[in-house]
């Protein structure tokens, strides 16, 4: 793996981390949710996952996550709703942290 590659990992785990950060441990889903300077930093953190990924996918198609296509389909999506962010921090965002984990220390 090269420098930019491992870069574009360590950017998907900074986003990961700062939406963790973001949520804190209490958080608990409304879908009725008011807070929209928390949804805007949640999508803003996915759609730099996704341009990450997507560096990715085009430099080196060995690296794959299973988060992929749902990440690249929100970021090209004009469409942004509070379901659609939860749904993909509560199905994909646990699975993609730990497959990247497992590429950084893969080597």
């Amino acid at each position: 793996m090269n420098t930019y590659e491992e870069n574009c990992l360590f950017e998907i785990e900074l986003s990961i981390h700062e939406i963790e950060s973001s949520l804190g441990t209490g958080f608990v889903f409304q879908a009725e949710d008011t807070n929209v300077l928390l949804q805007e930093t949640l999508e803003r953190e996915i759609r730099l996952i996704g341009r990450a990924l997507g560096r990715l996918v085009e430099i080196n198609s060995v690296i794959t996550f299973t988060a992929t296509q749902s990440i690249l389909q929100f970021c090209h999506s004009q469409e942004e709703s509070w379901d659609r962010i939860w749904t993909l921090l509560k199905n994909h965002l646990p699975s993609l942290k730990k497959e990247v984990q497992q590429w950084l220390h893969h080597e």
